[in-house]
């Protein structure tokens, strides 16, 4: 598999201080970019441009293509050349994939932090400086740092002013809230928001290519080893895609098959966290279930079953009983098939039934009236 690597040097502009360091190897810059790439034309020269338009200036860029095939490393490389920003390129001849080559630019990077961004966000002026700040004043067992942010759409039109309100309080254990939200938020830590010192992640060995997503394993290894600070500013534009991985079905279930891989990894760790990671199975199990039954593939009734059977012992007995009811009514046939490979097997009865029954029934009554609330308003 042949790897392309081009290091080009060009002069940096000098007026009103923009552009990155220049390549000194006497001087390592005290951060640097990495900006990654795949299929990302139609927004990689803004990106870089918000790169450009930092603040801050001591950093260094390195462009990262994972074998677009929409032309966005040549546009990016024109771009560059044209603005005369120097510039390292790390261009793949191969799709590699998102970890594999997170870890090849990870191995060119000079500074003290890192900061990798998607060739479809935008920083914004101030990033680096508000967030090296953050970090150079921050206690040796802070890892890394992260923003409140705002989400776009394709078109760059704002979806979301701020993720975070006002009254958000961060996590006291960064590592709990990443398993399982925290404050009624989702994401307890967007990715695209993080600055992280690059002895942190290479403590961790970095991004494992064995992954469909990089932030997941990596964000737990660290943050089981060190702590987190949260910066109280929008920081990032964060762009929300109809091509995001989250949004394709099909993906999801390679998704939340990767969850449990790296959920097992993490299995033997204080009470608090080993409640938490059960927690997360839980949910990742119904997610996983669900996805595998609504494809309608046959092929996926062995792989429930086995799934099932390895995790009864790993999944709280109320949780695991709760999916197997789902599985006994809507798919007796895996039930059965389940039932024989495990033995001991929860069986609703008729109560459940009549359990099962009435909740439905109430489900549609709260959707009906809500939908009327809604139209009367």
């Amino acid at each position: 598999m042949k790897l392309d690597t081009d290091q080009t040097n060009h002069m940096v502009p000098k007026a009103d201080n923009a552009g990155c360091t220049e390549l000194d190897e006497s001087h390592p810059p005290c951060v640097s970019i990495i900006a990654l790439s795949y299929n990302h034309a139609k927004y990689v020269i803004e990106t870089l441009k918000s790169i450009r338009d930092q603040t801050w200036t001591d950093f260094e860029l390195i462009y990262a293509d994972d074998a677009s095939s929409d032309g966005c490393a040549q546009i990016a490389s024109h771009w560059l050349d044209s603005e005369k920003i120097i510039c390292r390129t790390l261009i793949n001849s191969q799709n590699l994939g998102q970890c594999a080559t997170l870890n090849r630019a990870l191995s060119m990077v000079r500074g003290r932090y890192v900061k990798i961004i998607g060739c479809d966000d935008q920083l914004r002026p101030d990033y680096l400086s508000r967030m090296v700040e953050a970090l150079e004043t921050a206690p040796p067992d802070v890892a890394l740092v992260y923003s409140n942010f705002s989400e776009i759409d394709e078109n760059g039109l704002l979806t979301t002013a701020q993720y975070y309100d006002q009254g958000y309080r961060p996590a006291h254990d960064l590592f709990v809230a990443i398993l399982i939200g925290h404050e009624g938020y989702g994401i307890a830590m967007q990715t695209a928001t993080v600055l992280i010192r690059v002895s942190a992640l290479r403590e961790v060995g970095g991004y494992r290519e064995d992954l469909l997503q990089e932030d997941f394993y990596i964000w737990l290894a660290v943050c089981q080893r060190y702590q987190g600070r949260y910066v109280p500013e929008i920081l990032i534009n964060y762009r929300v895609l109809e091509t995001s991985l989250t949004r394709h079905p099909e993906k999801q279930i390679q998704r939340n098959i990767d969850y449990l891989k790296v959920l097992d990894l993490f299995n033997e760790l204080t009470q608090t966290r080993d409640l938490a990671i059960k927690a997360r199975r839980e949910v990742v199990l119904f997610t996983l279930v669900r996805l595998c039954l609504e494809s309608n593939d046959s092929r996926s009734i062995p792989f429930i079953v086995e799934l099932l059977t390895r995790d009864r012992q790993l999944t709280q007995k109320g949780a695991y009983d709760r999916i197997v009811y789902q599985i006994y009514w809507r798919h007796p046939h895996i039930h059965r098939e389940l039932k024989q490979k495990v033995g001991d097997l929860y069986h609703p009865g008729w109560l459940g039934f009549f359990r099962w029954g009435i909740r439905g029934v109430m489900g549609r009554c709260r959707r009906t009236f809500s939908r009327i609330s809604t139209i009367s308003r």
